[in-house]
Formats: structure tokens, C-alpha cells, sequence
């Protein structure tokens, strides 16, 4: 459609007339004088055949609510209140090596499995320490859980104990770690 097109411009101009027509007249009568309230419809109500139950509205009182006010002393307050008895504390001594290089350094231990999955590390851990009298650990490092056995201060004494723990589990390997001393 064209605006230099006559017909289409007076169509359009036809059809809109009644519309800005009456909106002109109603802004020069000074606003919507012809135009009705709005009223809300009635609210629904069941017709139950009761009569309708009306709420009844309760204010609050907050001077009614105060205590009275007597003229006390606050010295005399003080003296009425009874003192709270004092909380039992015990206390249990307990023996904390002064650095931490005294108790962990760095040694080797002997890896003998590791898995994504922490059931069947789990599993490995309780057999290897039925198999073993070496204290033996779950790491998690690198997103396996490894299971590592012995805390060995020297290479030395790590390889002597692998030669033992390879006839149960032959891929064992020696692995640089801190350890207890």
C-alpha cells in the first residue's frame, strides 16, 4: 500500500475518524465526563442457602499491652535478679608436637592399586590390611584413589619390604609421598 495513493488515504482516514473523533472531544471537555466509573463486579459467594459469616476486626491495644509503670528504683532491680550459675567446662589435655615436620615428613611408601572408584578402593584397602601388618592408607590425588602401604624413610627399606608384598600384589611400585614418621 502507497500513502500517495488517494483512495487508500481516505479509506484509512474514514475508518479512524470515529475513534480520534471521540477522543478529541473528550480531552476538550476537560477529561472523560462521558465516560462511567469503574465498579468492581460483586465478589462470588457460594449460595449454600446460609446466612453469610461475617469476620469480626480485633485492634491491637499496645497501651493496654505496657505494664504499669512503677516507680522502681533501678537498684532495687538489680538486687531481685538471681545470679545464673556458671557452665561447667572440662578440660582434657591433649599433647600437640610443636611442628609438624616432628611427626609427617617426606619418605616412601609402596602403591599397590589405585581406581576411580571408591568402593573397590575400599574393597583392596581392607584386603591389603589383612594381608599386611603395615599400616596402610587411601590417598586421593589426582582423581584415583590410591592405596599405599608402609612409611618408609629410605628408598631402601621400601624396596626390601616390595620384595615381600610383590608376591601378593606384583605390580606394586615404590612412590615418593609424606609420610609418619
Amino acid at each position: 500500500m502507497s500513502w500517495r495513493n488517494p483512495l487508500a488515504v481516505t479509506l484509512i482516514l474514514l475508518f479512524l475518524y470515529p475513534i480520534l473523533n471521540a477522543s478529541c472531544a473528550r480531552q476538550a471537555s476537560g477529561g472523560d465526563a462521558d465516560v462511567e466509573a469503574y465498579e468492581p463486579p460483586p465478589p462470588l459467594v457460594e449460595e449454600t442457602g446460609e446466612a453469610p459469616q461475617t469476620t469480626e476486626i480485633h485492634t491491637y491495644d499496645l497501651e493496654a499491652e505496657m505494664p504499669e509503670q512503677d516507680d522502681v528504683e533501678p537498684e532495687e532491680l538489680e538486687e531481685s535478679i538471681e545470679p545464673i550459675p556458671a557452665d561447667e567446662v572440662r578440660i582434657e589435655e591433649v599433647v600437640v608436637p610443636s611442628k609438624l615436620e616432628e611427626v609427617f615428613g617426606i619418605g616412601y611408601r609402596i602403591q599397590v592399586f589405585a581406581s576411580s572408584e571408591l568402593e573397590s578402593a575400599e574393597r583392596m584397602k581392607a584386603n591389603v590390611m589383612s594381608d599386611t601388618p603395615l599400616p596402610v592408607y587411601m590417598e586421593y590425588e589426582g582423581g584415583y584413589y590410591k592405596i599405599r602401604v608402609g612409611d618408609f624413610a629410605t628408598r631402601e627399606q621400601a624396596a626390601a619390604e616390595r620384595a615381600k608384598i610383590s608376591e601378593l600384589y606384583p605390580d606394586c611400585w615404590i612412590v615418593s609421598t609424606t609420610i609418619r614418621k
